[in-house]
């Protein structure tokens, strides 16, 4: 069987992810891959194009990863005080949440999504801490101080 190396494109999942070079059959390839633009033949300058850009993808890779580990050490130094309106039994008329914790960093500079922050929401007044992800695998923790304002 006549066999041909391709570039994939795409994640295929049988096969490999893209920037893989895997062996197929030549009508696996022409009648199905290159139609549907799933891979490339791979040839030397194709291959040597991919290798330049997955290196540069690496770099801003590595540069992004910094610049997030340098914020997550910013932000475990910031303390955030949040005043909220509370009843006479000392309860909060409604729970901090994240999102009221990501309104408090926009305030301070920083910009998060509700979603990337992980706090089970305060209903007293007290200390808390919440985890925020900065970025894929790193994290830093908030340390909140959340007072109650009589009506």
């Amino acid at each position: 069987m006549d066999k041909i190396k391709v570039l994939l494109t795409q994640d295929i999942k049988s096969l490999g992810k893209a920037g893989d070079i895997v062996e197929v059959s030549r009508g696996y390839a022409r009648n199905y891959l290159f139609l549907k633009n799933l891979a490339k033949e791979a040839t030397q300058s194709i291959i040597d194009e991919y290798e330049k850009m997955k290196i540069a993808n690496k770099k801003k890779e590595e540069k992004r990863m910094a610049e997030a580990k340098v914020l997550a050490q910013k932000l475990a130094s910031t303390k955030i005080e949040i005043k909220a309106r509370m009843g006479e039994n000392n309860k909060f008329y409604g729970a901090i949440t994240s999102k009221d914790v990501a309104n408090k960093l926009k305030e301070m500079g920083f910009e998060f999504d509700p979603k990337q922050i992980t706090f089970e929401g305060a209903k007293v007044p007290g200390e808390y801490e919440a985890k925020i992800r900065v970025y894929p695998g790193i994290f830093s923790t908030v340390k909140l101080s959340v007072e109650g304002v009589l009506d």
